[in-house]
Order: C-alpha cells, then sequence, then structure tokens
C-alpha cells in the first residue's frame, strides 16, 4: 500500500488488518486478524481499503460503515513530482507522434472509460488522431466503467506517471486536451469529496499548454450527502469552467451553464451516443428476455439504482433477466432467489466492447433502466445558491443513460422510469415509464403491448442512438482549437 506510511504519520493508531497475512509484519506494523470487521471497525474514525479490486473492495465496503469508508481504488495515487529519472523514451516518442499528428486531440483521463469509446472511434473516423492519457493500466477486474484500448482501435496510448504528465502537458501547445476528469476521485455522491476532485482537475489543466477542453460527464457532480460543502465544491467548478477554453456537456444544459459563466464561451451538448454496430433483427424465441447492463441491485454505490424489489418483481411474475454485471452482490442476490426464479436470473460479464455489447443483447426482447430518482427530486431545495440548485433542478430532467442509448441502438424497446431525459430519445410508442416507487410488478403493463411492432419501430430508427450520426458537430467544433482555423 503505498499511502501506508503517510496514513502510520497522520493518524494516532494504525491497524493493519488482513486474515491471510495475520502475524506478519509490514512498515512495522503487524498484521491482526479481521475476523469481524464490523467490530474492528467500530474503534476507529476511518477504514481503508488498500485493495484496488473494485469487486473485493466492494465485499468489504458491506459490511464496513460506507461514510467512513474509502478505497485505494478510488483515489488517484502519484509518485512525487521532483523525482530525477528524466523523460522515458516511450513518452518522448508519443510526444513526437503528436507533434507529427495533422489533428491531435489529447484525451486525458485516470482510466479509459467505456461509455467514451463510441466518440473516440467516430472522431477518428472523422480524421482526428486521438491520443489517450492515462494514469492506469486497463485492468478488466478493477471496474465495469473501464473501456478497453484494444476494443476502441486506439494505439495511442501512454499510462503516465504523475510528472510525465506534467511534463506532456507543458508540451501541447496547438494540441487541444480534452480532460474526462470524471474518474480521477469517486465523489460518490457526497459534495465533499468534489472539493478534492475539482481541485486536483484544476492543477492539471493548469499544466495544459494548448486549448484545455473540459468534458462534463454530467453537468452536475451528482450529491445527495456533505452539502455543507457546497460553497467550497461550487467555488472550485466556478474555477473550472472558467479556466477550460471550451465545454463539452453531455447533457442539454448550455443555457445553464452560459447564464451562470456570463460570458460567451465555446460549449457543445453530445449526448453518449453509441456504437455502429451490427444487431440480430428479430429477437431469440420466447420467453421474453429483459436486458439489464447496468447494477440495479445497489452494487453501483448509487442510490437511484437500489431497485432489487422491481428486478426479483420480474422473475417472481415468469420474465427473464440477462444481467451484465457478475460482481458479488448481484451473486448474493441470485443465491439468495428460490431455484425457479434462480433459473430466469442470468448472470453475465460486463462487456466493455460496446459494439459487441449491442450485438450481444439485441437478441433479448426488452431493455430496463429504472432508476429510483426520489433522492435527487427536491435536490434543488437543499442548496444555496442559484447555480446549484439550477444545476440540480435540472439534473433529473436531463441525465442522461448510457445504457439506455446502448438499448436503442440494439433496437430495443426499452422500460425507463417515468419522466427520465432518455426516453424522449425514442420514438412515440416503444417505450413504458413507470413509477419505481408505486409499481411492484409490471407484469400486466408488459403483456399489454405489441412487442414486435414497438421492436420494428425503433430498429427503423437505431441510427439516431449512433455517435456516427452526431459526431459532425464536435468535429467542427473542434476546428477552431487549431492553430489553422
Amino acid at each position: 500500500i503505498p499511502a501506508l506510511p503517510d496514513l502510520i504519520a497522520e493518524f494516532a493508531e494504525v491497524v493493519l488488518a488482513d486474515t491471510f497475512k495475520a502475524g506478519s509484519t509490514i512498515a512495522g506494523l503487524t498484521c491482526v486478524s479481521l475476523d469481524d470487521p464490523i467490530a474492528v471497525a467500530e474503534r476507529f474514525d476511518a477504514c481503508f481499503l488498500g485493495t484496488v479490486d473494485l469487486r473485493l473492495g466492494q465485499m468489504f465496503r458491506n459490511l464496513l460503515p460506507p461514510e467512513r469508508t474509502i478505497g485505494a481504488a478510488e483515489l488517484v495515487w502519484f509518485d512525487p513530482v521532483g523525482r530525477a529519472r528524466g523523460v522515458a523514451p516511450g513518452l518522448e516518442d508519443f510526444h513526437r507522434r503528436i507533434q507529427a499528428a495533422k489533428r491531435p486531440l489529447i484525451v486525458l483521463t485516470a482510466y479509459l472509460d467505456a461509455t467514451v469509446g463510441p466518440t473516440l472511434i467516430a472522431l477518428q473516423q472523422r480524421g482526428i488522431d486521438v491520443f489517450i492519457v492515462t494514469r492506469q493500466v486497463f485492468n478488466p477486474a478493477d471496474s465495469a466503467n473501464a473501456g478497453d484500448p484494444a476494443a476502441i482501435g486506439v494505439d495511442r496510448l501512454y499510462v503516465a506517471e504523475f510528472d510525465e504528465m506534467l511534463w506532456l502537458l507543458a508540451r501541447t501547445e496547438g494540441c487541444p486536451v480534452l480532460v474526462n476528469y470524471v474518474r480521477f476521485f469517486a465523489s460518490h455522491w457526497d459534495l465533499r469529496y468534489t472539493v478534492p476532485l475539482f481541485a486536483y482537475t484544476l492543477a492539471v489543466m493548469t499544466a495544459i499548454a494548448g486549448p484545455r477542453l473540459l468534458h462534463l460527464y454530467d453537468a452536475f457532480q451528482v450529491s445527495i450527502d456533505g452539502l455543507e460543502a457546497e460553497r467550497s465544491s461550487f467555488g472550485l467548478y466556478r474555477d473550472l469552467l472558467d479556466l477550460a477554453d471550451g465545454i463539452v456537456v453531455n447533457a442539454d444544459v448550455e443555457p445553464v451553464l452560459r447564464d451562470f459563466l456570463g460570458r460567451d464561451k465555446p460549449i457543445i451538448s453530445l449526448l453518449r451516443y453509441g456504437p455502429d454496430a451490427e444487431v440480430q433483427p428479430e429477437p431469440d424465441s420466447e420467453p421474453f428476455s429483459i436486458a439489464m447492463i447496468t447494477g440495479f441491485l445497489g452494487e453501483a454505490n448509487d442510490p437511484t439504482r437500489t431497485t432489487a424489489g422491481l428486478v426479483r418483481g420480474l422473475l417472481r411474475d415468469g420474465f427473464h433477466v440477462h444481467y451484465y454485471s457478475s460482481g458479488p452482490v448481484a451473486r448474493g442476490f441470485r443465491d439468495a432467489l428460490p431455484e425457479d426464479e434462480a433459473g430466469r436470473f442470468h448472470l453475465h460479464d460486463p462487456i466493455r466492447d460496446q459494439r459487441q455489447l449491442v450485438h450481444e443483447i439485441s437478441r433479448y426482447h426488452a431493455g430496463w433502466f429504472v432508476a429510483d430518482m426520489t433522492c435527487c427530486e427536491t435536490l434543488d431545495r437543499r442548496f444555496e445558491t442559484a447555480f446549484a440548485q439550477s444545476l440540480a433542478g435540472c439534473f433529473v430532467a436531463t441525465t442522461v443513460a448510457t445504457a439506455g442509448i446502448l438499448y436503442g441502438c440494439a433496437g430495443l424497446p426499452t422500460i425507463f422510469n417515468a419522466g427520465h431525459y432518455t426516453a424522449k430519445l425514442f420514438p412515440p410508442g416503444t417505450v413504458i415509464e413507470i413509477d419505481p416507487t408505486r409499481v411492484t410488478s409490471v407484469k400486466s403493463v408488459i403483456e399489454a403491448r405489441d412487442w414486435p411492432a414497438m421492436r420494428r419501430a425503433v430498429m427503423a430508427e437505431r441510427t439516431s442512438f449512433t455517435m456516427s450520426v452526431h459526431i459532425g458537430r464536435m468535429v467542427s467544433w473542434l476546428g477552431q482549437f487549431y492553430p489553422s482555423h
């Protein structure tokens, strides 16, 4: 654990607990057995998970107090900037390739996010030379959100140490840098955690010599806890927006951002559209099967996606659910089901190549994205500043579900929670909207619909969900940031 010496120096008492290493000595500490995590946790102010295995970390999170637990996988660890080792030959070569490219674009992120894959593919197809700089090597076990560079087809990727990242960013004259900051630090719906997230991003963006482009996954880093950090958080957020030469936002909130900034700035709204992919024109034969390609059992640390009761209701009503999250929470859910229901709950490993995923799910009858947005519906009233109120108020109305867009790419009619923005992208009559706080069974609603007709309608319009149809706007928008413009 690289941070262990710092933790020992910072805290009055540090206990290293590891059942399999009990008795061994690490950094001067003797490991103790972790037979009862809850009993151990109650003695301390904080719990730190040293593992970067998110599946293992989630298992411990289920046993520890979440408000006092943080994991190594959520933090961005970096070596001291001042270490004297010179510039790695691989980095110099990477820099030369950027300089030689006609229209280079550096995408800077903690790790490559699968949801940006279609955007990067489409940009490359339209003549933009994408260079990816990440802080982490791709590891399928790290996160279901991680994208595989091989699947995206980008061979221009460099995994940079912190000092290497600063060296490169200081030499980006004439090359726009798109900062996909959301993965730098997990905020876990707590506004206090957005302070280091925004501060880190601000420091990194200050080092960029070329045009600074800020990529907003959502216009609002949604938080329902720690709201006492509002002024610190939104003050740093304002600094980020001011520092950016351009902003790409994955939601339809341009007017809100422009009003807040009070001046003209290049801003483009571009949703997380999906890939061009081959699909199966007709679903597999009965029984009726529903695709779920994101977590709804509480495993995602997302309070809007804890709708296990509805999933259980689908199984009880005889529907088959194909669930693309095979982690410990999903396995535990399946193992607790009666035998007949467990037979209808099919677990699949996450598929990070979105083209492959779209093809895979096109064999099912319907998609599912039913979130419980109750915790966000009155969030705007809990903030004090007008900007925070505006962003929180429009979050529910504008947030985009990448999973919903991928269902559209696959030609699947989809079941959404009522009022979800993504449902508006589908052809009329091809979605079902339900209120998860009032509905426990959707059997009668599903059986009353003409699913073959709904599928034909979505299939006819499915290219509207693909990034290749929309990317031209971003290519034109990027043009203003190149020297030849």
